[in-house]
């Protein structure tokens, strides 16, 4: 199986880290996978804040350079990137998120994590959950690692708080952006979990500012890195 890795822009400018891990996963996996030699944005913020001729002109684009590359299956660990391709239909192509691939592989038997004794809460990124439904595979992937408690905030899955950074928000409107990011950490800081993980660049950025370092926020990429056997 083979794929074209589409980094997104918050992962390759401000949280590289999450491009790393992915890549380092995809490789310790075996994974067949190439990368854009020159990234366009997916144009996400672009549609969602209403500037409709930009971000067709985006939209062009990237299907030009999909077809001219033969693109048939394209991953993301960008829920932002992975609805808006979505929302393209682009014709003949596969759009996977990372947590779908590696709900795959682990179900295959491929992905093996090992121990780690922790507590942690899950932050539904809004694009992956409310938008497309996927709630249970990053859960699967959190429960198989052997040691680790999985606890749910009260506001989860389909009620899922939002981080406060999507849609644009945090750009036009700083001051309520903070106010909900801070609003998801006392959420999980309330559910006496260690550790908020997440799978969205977007989220981690945002939730990791407002934590200030009352509690570790970790997207699930670099903790799926962090714990792979072999």
């Amino acid at each position: 199986m083979e794929f074209w890795f589409f980094r997104g822009c918050m992962s390759t400018f401000r949280e590289r880290e999450i491009t790393e891990a992915t890549l380092e996963i995809l490789e310790r996996l075996e994974v067949v996978f190439h990368l854009f030699e020159r990234e366009t944005c997916c144009g996400s913020v672009l549609f969602r804040t209403g500037l409709r001729e930009e971000a067709e002109r985006v939209r062009r684009k990237n299907e030009e350079e999909f077809s001219k590359l033969g693109v048939r299956r394209l991953l993301t660990a960008c829920p932002g990137c992975y609805s808006t391709f979505r929302e393209y239909s682009l014709s003949g192509v596969e759009v996977l998120h990372l947590v779908h691939l590696l709900h795959r592989m682990l179900r295959e038997g491929k992905l093996r994590l090992k121990e780690k004794r922790m507590r942690v809460t899950y932050h539904d990124p809004c694009h992956l959950g409310r938008e497309w439904g996927i709630y249970e595979e990053p859960r699967e992937i959190l429960r198989s690692i052997p040691g680790l408690e999985l606890v749910e905030m009260p506001l989860s899955r389909e009620f899922s708080r939002c981080c406060g950074a999507g849609g644009g928000v945090r750009s036009a409107f700083k001051e309520l952006s903070s106010a909900v990011s801070r609003s998801r950490i006392g959420d999980a800081l309330d559910s006496g979990a260690q550790i908020l993980v997440t799978s969205c660049p977007f989220c981690y950025h945002h939730l990791k500012e407002a934590a200030g370092g009352k509690m570790e926020v970790k997207d699930l990429s670099l903790l799926v890195r962090d714990l792979m056997e072999g």
